[in-house]
């Protein structure tokens, strides 16, 4: 969301593959927060070192996808057709 970015929604198997991270156990547990997503970004950007953290707001995580995410899979999910909606005939 930073700069008003947003993984467009059609992306659904970047959306399919964020939905499996953020059920993981180990993924959300070291998820670091959004203020220090976009702090570590605009120091990078701006050629300067990252200290400290926020302090002035509440850490938020944002772990949501769009409700309307179809689940993918790699290599075709055993229907004649790969991930791509293709069937193996290239169809």
């Amino acid at each position: 969301q930073y700069r008003d970015f947003k993984i467009p929604e059609e992306f659904t198997a970047i959306w399919d593959y964020m939905e499996r991270g953020y059920q993981t156990t180990a993924f959300s547990a070291t998820l670091p927060s959004d203020q220090d997503i976009v702090k570590h970004y605009e120091m990078r950007a701006a050629g300067k070192g990252i200290k400290g953290r926020p302090t002035l707001q509440k850490q938020t995580y944002t772990m949501s996808v769009p409700k309307r995410v179809p689940t993918t899979t790699v290599n075709g999910g055993g229907d004649g057709e790969g991930s791509n909606g293709m069937d193996e005939s290239g169809e």
